[in-house]
């Protein structure tokens, strides 16, 4: 719990943003007053240039997502997503995919995790919707480099000696 901890540290919160090199960082989510709980009151950044931008979601969920949608709709289109809550059965739904419109979408998940994560029905809607999907349990680290064009690095891919098992996409 943040409160607990002895820091200066500012909790996330809705409207904060900050400008550096050229890049606009802007808070989306949570409210400052919220009746959300848990998972739907995490952290949502958009970072971006004039060239692209990405969204980072956090664990939100279907609620969260909703409200993103009915509130802030035209600030979610992004070239890239970190996909809510790893993919999970509860989040990604169609309406927040419609809004946020990414070319790729990343999945950070660990291979064989507890949580099945990312759920199956997910990826599928992903990629009917014709959105590349890089997931974590199967590229190991992933770097995504913006220049001129968009650069992805995958770590399994550049050293694949150290990945025993085949990844199930």
């Amino acid at each position: 719990m943040p409160e607990k901890i002895q820091t200066k540290a500012l909790t996330c919160q809705k409207g904060q943003s900050w400008q550096w090199d050229g890049i606009m960082f802007k808070m989306l989510n949570p409210e400052k007053e919220t009746s959300f709980k848990g998972n739907n009151t995490s952290c949502v950044l958009k970072i971006s240039n004039k060239k692209y931008s990405v969204l980072l979601t956090g664990d939100i969920e279907r609620k969260a997502e909703h409200h993103l949608v009915q509130n802030n709709k035209e600030e979610l289109k992004s070239t890239i997503m970190l996909a809510p809550h790893h993919g999970s059965k509860t989040s990604s739904t169609q309406a927040f995919l419609n809004a946020v419109s990414p070319s790729l979408i990343v999945v950070s998940s660990g291979f064989n995790n507890r949580f099945k994560h990312p759920a199956k029905t997910i990826i599928k809607r992903y990629q009917s919707n014709g959105i590349k999907v890089l997931k974590t349990s199967c590229s190991g680290q992933i770097d995504v480099l913006l220049s001129d064009t968009i650069n992805i690095k995958e770590y399994r891919k550049e050293s694949a000696y150290y990945y025993l098992r085949q990844c199930e996409d």
